[in-house]
């Protein structure tokens, strides 16, 4: 066996193992009866996303250093989120639960404003 052969069959072995650990993750993630972000913490993320983006969205660069304070302060980053919210986008059960927390929270913060307001 040559050395040009042997280089190849050693970059052959990393390839199908790197892709086999990116195929174990990903079947983890798509299999798993728990989302990527802890549910309470999720919700919690995408109400403060929501009310970022309405507040600074004249305001990119301010928008996106909010953003990331705000992922970091949950300890995770956007491809976690982005992999949470596929995982829910999965399961339209989970779906319509996580939705009708998020309005809960939302409505939650709303009642707080007024309250503070008045």
């Amino acid at each position: 066996m040559n050395m040009n052969s042997r280089v190849w069959r050693v970059q052959l072995l990393r390839s199908l193992r790197l892709s086999l650990m990116f195929l174990s993750v990903s079947l983890f993630f798509s299999c798993s009866d728990k989302p990527p972000i802890r549910e309470g913490d999720f919700v919690e993320i995408y109400v403060q996303l929501q009310l970022t983006d309405a507040q600074y969205s004249a305001q990119p660069s301010v928008q996106k250093a909010k953003v990331d304070s705000l992922l970091k302060a949950f300890n995770v980053n956007d491809s976690l989120v982005n992999s949470t919210l596929s995982w829910y986008s999965r399961k339209p059960e989970r779906w319509q639960k996580f939705f009708g927390d998020v309005q809960n929270r939302m409505s939650g913060i709303k009642a707080a404003y007024l309250r503070e307001k008045h």
